[in-house]
């Protein structure tokens, strides 16, 4: 059985590696804009799948018996991946909770 979700993101994983081995120097400032544009909304989406993930993350203690493979008990790794969940997803927005957004448009 496949992960419907674990595809969609792998493919978008896959997507932003492949943009890594174009050519970095836009023809224009208006690319470059856009790229950061681009960005910050990707960022923005990111915090949502984050999110998502920690709302699974809280759920699955009591839809699954879950085992770990160390002497730690699976409750404590679920806790902390919880927590770097969080974390991470407050990493990708402002301090208000809004998802970051770029300056105003520079002109050259």
């Amino acid at each position: 059985m496949t992960d419907p979700i674990a595809e969609l993101i792998d493919a978008a994983t896959e997507t932003l590696r492949a943009s890594m081995h174009i050519p970095a120097v836009p023809e224009y400032p208006s690319d470059l804009y856009r790229r950061s544009g681009n960005l910050v909304d990707l960022l923005g989406k990111l915090a949502q799948v984050v999110g998502r993930l920690d709302d699974t993350l809280k759920h699955l203690p009591q839809t699954w018996e879950l085992d770990s493979d160390d002497s730690s008990p699976a409750g404590t790794h679920v806790a902390t991946a919880s927590i770097t969940l969080r974390a991470t997803g407050a990493a990708l927005t402002t301090p208000s909770g809004t998802p970051m957004r770029l300056t105003p448009r520079c002109y050259t």
